[in-house]
Parts: C-alpha cells; sequence; structure tokens
C-alpha cells in the first residue's frame, strides 16, 4: 500500500520494501503513520482458507456498502451544527457562516482539519484505484463495486444493495464493461424507496437497485437480467417473477458506458429499443451542441450579489430553480453580477479553456467577449433533476444578458443555425424524450448522459422538422427579449412565426400537443408506444387529456405521409 501511493519506492528484492518501511528516517516515519490511519487489510493474510486456493477468491459476498461522498460540503458542514443554516436563503448562509468562521474560531480549525483529512483520504483512493473510479465525486459504494468485485472466484457470486447511480453512472462505466466482458448481471432488481418503503430515512424518490453479479461465466451464458421498478414491497412480492432478460453482447451497445435503463415494463422495451436507433445526441452533422458549465457556485463566489431586493450587479444569475419548460422567468434569480466584471472573467475562462482539446470552445473563434454565448438566446437545462419527478428533461430557451451557475448547464452552438437550435429545443422539451431520459437518469443529469440521448435527424426540408421548429420557437419567444432570434428563425424556415408574445393557457396545451406527436413521428413510435409512454412516464399523473390531443395531431399528420414532402405551408401549419 505505501508503494502503491508513492510514500516508498517499488522494491527491487523481497526485503526491500520492508526494510524501508521499518527504517527510522523521515521517509519511513511517514509511510508508518499514514498507513496506520489507513488502517490496510490484506485479504490473504485474513482468509488464507479462501485466497491460498485452486481458483482463490469468495464464492459468495453480500453486503451493503455505505453511500457517502469523500467530500465535505461546507454549507452541509455547518449545518450540522447550526441546524437553522439550511433553510436560510443563499445569501443569508452565506453571512452566517463567515460570521460563524469569526466567533468560533474552534468549529472553523476543527473544519479545517475535516477538510485536509478528507482531500488525503480521498487522494488515497484515487491511487489506489489506479484510474478505475472514473470522473466525479469519489463516493466509497464505487470502491466497494470494484472490491467486492475483484474479491470474487471463478464462478462466484456477490449479492449487493448499490443506489442505482453505479448502474448509469459514466464514473462506474469501467466496472459495467468488465463485468459483461467477464461475467454476468444475474439480476438487477430496482426498488423506489416510496415512503421509505426499503429504508427509512432514505429519500422516497431515491431509486435503489438489488444487484446480482457472477464472475467468470462462459461467453455463450452473459445476460442480463432487469426486474422493477418496484414501488412497494406488495408490488416486489407480485412482480418480482417478471423480468426482461438480454444478452451481455446486445445490451451494451444500448447505452454509453453500458449504462442501465429503467425499464418500466417489456413492452416499454420495444418502445425504448425504437429511440434508440435514432442518432446520438452528440452524432454532428448539420448542427452540433455541447454542454457547458458557466459558472461554479463556489469558486465564482465573489462575483455574486445575493442581496436580491436591491442588488448591486446589473446581470442576473440563474440556477435550476430559475427557469421550467418553457418558463424563462419560472423563480427568482440565484443572485446577482456585475455585469463588467463577471464578462470579464467568462472571457478569460473561454480562451484559456479554448487551448484544450477536450474543450467545447476547441476551435471556436473566442477572440472578443462580444461572442460571449451569454450574450444570446441560449438552451439550458437543469442538471439536478430525478426520474420519479413529475419532469426530468427541464429544458428551457434562456434570453441573453443572463449567466449561470454549474447546476443549470447550457447547449453551445459549436454548429448549425438558431432554427437548429429551435429544433433542438422542441425534441427536448417533448415527453417522448423525457420518457427516454428517464430510464437513465437518478438524480443528474449528467454530460455523459446528455451526449448518449437519441436525437432524430430528419433532412433539412422534412416538413415534421420545419413544423417542430415553428412551435418550439413560438412557445420559446415568451417577449421582446427573443426578437432577434425569432427573426433569425423565420428567416431561415422563410415563413413569419409571430409576435414574441406568451401564449394563453389553451393554445399552448394545443402546441405542446402537437409537438409531442410529431417528436413521436420522427421516433418511429405507433400508437400503442405512445400510449405505453404516457401510461409509464409518471406515477399516478393525470395523462389522459393530452393523449388524446397528442394522438390527434398524430392522425392528422401520419395521414399526410404519404405526401410529406409535398406538404405546403397552410397545411403544415
Amino acid at each position: 500500500v505505501a508503494v502503491r501511493l508513492g510514500l516508498l519506492p517499488v522494491p527491487t528484492g523481497p526485503d526491500d520494501a520492508l526494510e524501508s518501511l521499518q527504517a527510522d528516517d523521515e521517509r519511513g516515519r511517514r509511510a508508518r503513520a499514514t498507513l496506520e490511519g489507513l488502517m490496510p487489510a490484506h485479504f490473504p493474510c485474513l482468509f488464507p482458507e479462501v485466497f491460498l486456493r485452486d481458483r482463490p477468491g469468495f464464492d459468495v459476498i453480500l453486503g451493503n456498502p455505505p453511500w457517502e461522498k469523500v467530500k465535505i460540503e461546507e454549507h452541509n458542514w455547518w449545518a450540522l451544527r447550526y441546524p437553522g443554516i439550511r433553510s436560510m436563503s443563499q445569501r443569508d448562509k452565506n453571512a452566517t457562516i463567515a460570521r460563524l468562521q469569526v466567533e468560533r474560531a474552534d468549529l472553523l480549525a476543527e473544519y479545517e482539519l475535516e477538510l485536509k483529512r478528507t482531500d488525503e483520504l480521498r487522494e488515497t483512493f484515487v491511487k489506489m484505484m489506479g484510474g478505475r473510479l472514473g470522473s466525479g465525486d469519489t463516493d466509497l459504494y464505487k470502491i466497494f463495486a470494484w472490491r467486492d468485485w475483484d474479491l470474487l472466484r471463478e464462478g462466484g457470486r456477490f449479492g449487493i444493495v448499490f443506489p442505482r447511480g453505479v448502474l448509469s453512472g459514466s464514473a462506474t462505466a469501467k466496472w459495467r464493461k468488465e463485468i459483461l466482458d467477464l461475467g454476468a448481471f444475474r439480476d438487477v432488481t430496482t426498488m423506489v424507496n416510496n415512503a421509505g418503503w426499503v429504508f427509512e430515512g432514505v429519500h422516497p424518490q431515491y431509486s435503489i437497485g438489488l444487484v446480482t453479479v457472477e464472475k467468470a461465466m462462459s461467453d455463450d451464458d452473459r445476460e442480463v437480467v432487469l426486474g422493477g421498478p418496484f414501488h412497494s414491497f406488495e408490488g416486489y412480492l407480485s412482480g418480482r417473477d417478471d423480468t426482461l432478460s438480454i444478452v451481455a453482447e446486445e445490451f451494451a451497445t444500448w447505452a454509453s458506458g453500458a449504462a442501465f435503463p429503467l425499464l418500466p415494463s417489456a413492452k416499454s422495451a420495444t418502445v425504448f429499443s425504437k429511440m434508440r436507433k435514432a442518432p446520438r445526441f452528440d452524432a454532428g452533422g448539420d448542427f452540433e451542441f455541447r454542454p457547458v458549465r458557466e459558472l461554479d457556485a463556489t469558486n465564482d463566489k465573489q462575483f455574486f450579489d445575493f442581496d436580491l431586493d436591491e442588488p448591486k450587479g446589473d446581470m442576473r444569475v440563474l440556477a435550476g430553480a430559475s427557469f421550467n419548460i418553457w418558463e424563462p422567468d419560472f423563480g427568482p434569480p440565484y443572485a446577482y453580477a456585475k455585469r463588467e466584471e463577471v464578462l470579464a472573467h467568462l472571457q478569460q475562462k473561454r480562451q484559456r479553456q479554448a487551448r484544450t482539446a477536450s474543450s467545447a470552445f476547441q476551435g471556436m473563434d473566442v477572440s472578443t467577449p462580444e461572442t460571449l454565448p451569454c450574450l444570446s438566446p441560449r438552451i439550458v437545462f437543469r442538471d439536478v433533476t430525478r426520474a420519479t419527478d413529475t419532469r426530468t428533461t427541464l429544458v428551457c430557451l434562456l434570453p441573453g444578458h443572463v449567466v449561470l451557475v454549474h447546476n443549470s448547464p447550457y447547449l453551445l452552438r459549436r454548429k448549425g443555425t438558431q432554427a437548429d437550435e429551435a429544433y433542438l429545443l422542441g425534441v427536448m422539451s417533448s415527453v417522448p424524450f423525457d420518457w427516454y431520459s428517464r430510464r437513465f437518469v437518478e438524480t443528474h443529469m449528467t454530460f455523459d448522459l446528455v451526449s448518449a440521448f437519441p436525437v432524430p435527424r430528419p433532412t433539412l426540408d422534412d416538413p415534421l422538422r420545419r413544423r417542430i421548429i415553428e412551435i418550439a420557437a413560438r412557445l420559446a419567444a415568451v417577449d421582446e427579449r427573443y426578437v432577434d432570434w425569432l427573426v433569425s428563425v423565420e428567416r431561415e424556415v422563410g415563413a413569419s412565426i409571430g409576435t414574441p408574445t406568451r401564449l394563453d393557457d389553451s393554445e399552448r396545451f394545443a402546441r405542446i400537443a402537437e409537438l409531442d406527436a410529431l417528436v413521436s413521428l420522427l421516433f418511429g413510435l405507433t400508437t400503442d408506444d405512445l400510449r405505453i409512454v404516457f401510461e409509464t412516464f409518471h406515477r399516478g399523473w393525470d395523462f389522459e387529456t393530452r393523449l388524446e390531443a397528442v394522438l390527434a395531431n398524430y392522425a392528422r399528420w401520419e395521414s399526410k405521409a404519404g405526401d410529406l414532402g409535398h406538404l405546403k405551408e397552410e397545411d403544415a401549419s
């Protein structure tokens, strides 16, 4: 362990490492102090009868590992000592913590020490795992996932209780792929913790996976068996034998990183298979959009003014709660910022990032601040979301001259036009697209997930695409802030879309229903597929009225399918 952490050199002989560790010098003392705190265990020493035999390793491992980030969140740490902090506004939280740091030097010292220890522990885990942890926060369940797999013998199985993130997160993609290559997911049963029926004290919308894995099976016996999701113990008892089995090789092609979809029924697997045939979000073509995080709520806090009543800043800073689908002014701003300061910061940041090959800005003209994305309307989505919320893909076209914190990434238009932007907005705002995203999202709409979601790519002159552009542009342009953007869209489609105003509720409903129908047709869904989508979209929602309107629009457009390429503008409208 000391060698792997870089505390000791790689030994050249059988006794070198032990002598280095026992040496009475600075290096030996430092290594011993570090290892004492870590308390490492060597399994062949602890369980010789398990590991000193043919096919070493455990036959069975059962467990429920800790679901805990190796990370200190400043607000959460202080809130544990002063519970009232959680209910405060962002401005009052910051002021209270700053005051406590002055008044309670003892707690500040404790916080800084815990922060240091946690950083060291996280660094230790990253080194010990040798690049297997992937991106994102270091979470203990991810480490246990690898450890449990490594400790199995050929033919051995583990049955572990995991958060569903282990089945869909990018950080555990290597883990899933290795199991698909060298074993089988014998049973993956998903449960939604409604009313705490699985675990008390865990969020009621949290999804939990009961994961059974077998190691080193023959190639013709590799499979993935899916069950659930179950929302109650009674539902689990009655439906636990209703599973879906997929050949591992086929399953590996379903999604980026072998992510597990949350399929509510066997019939829904057919709908899912149809939708995933569309090109990936990041497939390129006539348009290309890349997710970008603009400002960090912690690292860029110096630019924020949290006094929302009398702000000194003149530029709104928005977070996820500030917008909703077709609602750019859904909630109050997160903060305000001084325009000149924040624009100068974003320009410097953009120019620095553009020099990196993996940056979304690489190869783009970033020479002047006048081209900053925040100065024009752009698509934004909420990062923090759940598959069990009423909507998961919460996307909106925000007006120009606002900036965003990290939990509200925007889609940078690297290639394409404002009409392409309207088309993508329309697809992502639809129920069919959201239904697909709900198959993978657990608590975050991550870049990896978004990049793999399917987006139909009809030709530029396709009437369905054109109509989606018109509807999305009209729904998005709610006031004069969108005039220039809407004019650009109209110029590209060669037709007048309307005046930028908010539609009344009935007209809004009608256009949204038509949008759902158009997107369904582009995905190749049938009316039976559409009913499955709406029935399984959200438990308990009243969908019949909207579904009826969607099916009526579907039938109207389907009847024109034989002559779609020759539709007149007035017919399409």
